[in-house]
């Protein structure tokens, strides 16, 4: 009876005592490790009364980090919630069926279409890829956007019925709006993975990423696209590797879970037969905010794959494409792009620099399934490229007054001085906004115009068109493009996608008082071709 009061009370003393010994000594400690964070410091006691108040709540921190055999303990709350439970210790991921492991939170709402695009967000991408590839078309560059697809996308199978479908997927819309109303066609991968997973597992069980297997048949399905516009492009063939497999310990949903070592899966690798081309250079390209470590810009180069150069803006799916892809091409560029901290909006800058360093015969645009819903803007360049090409691609004239015939035509509004120019006419702006009157457009149905005008301007300044929509009868109030102005001759194409527009159209020349010069405006109607045959 004495003996077992005994032990029980040395086990007391034992789970009471242990903590702060195992905090003194550090003794399995790595919590900095596993929650990616570095632990609290011990704080330092200041001289004077004012020193002292943040002490207690800088003290309950470090404790907190340092409190013996924390991680043990938080390690076996997960292991219990997960592995005994099935209860997610975070939302980001959401456990599946027969041990699989998915990305939760805004990726499932939209793998189960709860998250779904609205038509303005579907415009403004159909607006951003017809932008790169036209403003891409006008340097000879060819411009290919791939979508590598979920794993619930790929293997609905194993996700839980609590994430039961109710909807179109971004991807579907996207897919859809885009065979409806342009000519351009994206790469989406579903298809060509759904015909192979029977064949072996594409997929990791425990981490978002596909294996290596999976990467090779999106990298044939990339190469097939290729090869239609350069036919010296053809995929590696499987049998060019040695495929060999391995366990792994569990991938980064697992490891977000905090179990990672509880899990454990096969994993295939992909030995080349060949002599691969793998080395990487840095590429020093001046980006908006600094590159995270393993995500800097990098060169690859094969001397003897031929002559193209071509620039892949990819993320963390493209990471297994990149040995694949470099052995096709002389030179080819990788930038990261669709993270947090470099965001779509940043791929256009550095693209610009690319080429204007050197010509570009081509630009692939990867980007992973769940982030097509992260927030997108459109830079002005890539509007005014497809513009351009839609005026160009236009037969319908509506207006066209350039020289001396747009003498008399070019009214002041307010704030302007319009007088004849050899070659135009001069507007001296005498304000900060000045407006005059554009000639008037012919009649026409459909579609929508597209509006060129050439000017001079005396110093860098911004621009605006004004216009209405609706009916003569009740305009809507005036909405607004503006338009960057640079020292010099400007000519500049825009569009006014309206239906309805009611006239007149205004221009603000520049803000800055000057004297500018119209040389010529003009107008074409666009009309959108029938269903899937281009935009």
């Amino acid at each position: 009876m004495r003996v077992g009061r005994a032990l029980l009370l040395a086990a007391f003393f034992l789970v009471i005592g242990l903590p702060p010994l195992v905090a003194v000594f550090r003794v399995g400690d790595d919590v900095a490790e596993a929650e990616k964070r570095r632990l609290a410091p011990f704080p330092q006691m200041g001289t004077g009364w004012a020193d002292r108040d943040p002490f207690p709540r800088a003290f309950e921190a470090w404790f907190d980090d340092h409190f013996g055999l924390r991680s043990l303990l938080i390690g076996g709350y997960r292991w219990l919630m997960v592995r005994a439970l099935g209860v997610s210790t975070d939302d980001q991921v959401a456990l599946g069926r027969d041990g699989w492991l998915f990305y939760g939170g805004q990726a499932m709402d939209a793998h189960r279409g709860v998250r779904s695009f609205t038509p303005g967000e579907l415009f403004v991408w159909q607006r951003y890829l017809e932008g790169l590839r036209d403003w891409l078309a006008h340097r000879g560059t060819r411009f290919l956007f791939v979508v590598p697809p979920d794993k619930q996308s790929v293997y609905p199978e194993f996700v839980a019925p609590a994430f039961n479908r109710v909807g179109p997927t971004p991807l579907d819309q996207l897919v859809t709006h885009l065979a409806a109303h342009s000519d351009l066609e994206i790469l989406d991968l579903r298809p060509v993975l759904a015909r192979h997973k029977g064949e072996a597992r594409l997929y990791m069980v425990t981490d978002s990423h596909w294996t290596p297997l999976g990467a090779y048949h999106g990298y044939r399905a990339v190469m097939g696209r290729l090869g239609a516009w350069f036919p010296g492009l053809k995929a590696r063939p499987l049998d060019a590797f040695d495929v060999a497999r391995r366990r792994v310990s569990g991938g980064n949903l697992a490891q977000f879970l905090g179990v990672g070592e509880a899990y454990s899966e096969e994993n295939v690798t992909l030995t080349p037969r060949f002599s691969p081309c793998t080395e990487r250079t840095p590429v020093r390209l001046p980006a908006p905010r600094p590159w995270t470590r393993g995500n800097a810009p990098f060169r690859t180069g094969c001397p003897q794959a031929g002559g193209l150069r071509a620039v892949v803006l990819r993320d963390s799916f493209a990471d297994p494409l990149v040995p694949l892809l470099a052995q096709h091409f002389r030179e080819a560029v990788f930038i990261w792009q669709g993270a947090a901290n470099h965001p779509l909006a940043d791929s256009f800058p550095l693209l610009k620099r690319l080429v204007a360093d050197a010509p570009v015969d081509l630009v692939v645009s990867e980007l992973v399934e769940r982030k097509l819903v992260w927030p997108l803007r459109i830079h002005p360049e890539l509007l005014e490229a497809t513009a351009r090409r839609r005026f160009g691609a236009s037969p319908e004239v509506r207006l066209s007054r350039s020289g001396i015939a747009l003498q008399g035509e070019v009214a002041a509004v307010q704030q302007v001085a319009v007088t004849p120019h050899p070659s135009g006419v001069r507007v001296r702006t005498q304000g900060s906004d000045p407006l005059v009157m554009l000639p008037a457009l012919s009649p026409a149905r459909g579609g929508w115009p597209v509006i060129r005008v050439r000017l001079h301007s005396p110093s860098a300044t911004r621009g605006k068109v004004l216009f209405r929509t609706g009916s003569p009868e009740a305009p809507s109030p005036w909405r607004v493009l503006e338009l960057p102005i640079r020292p010099g001759v400007n000519d500049w194409v825009v569009e006014l996608p309206v239906p309805d527009l009611v006239e007149p159209l205004l221009l603000q020349p520049g803000a800055v008082p000057g004297d500018y010069v119209i040389h010529g405006v003009a107008a074409r109607q666009w009309r959108p071709p029938a269903r899937g045959t281009g935009n």
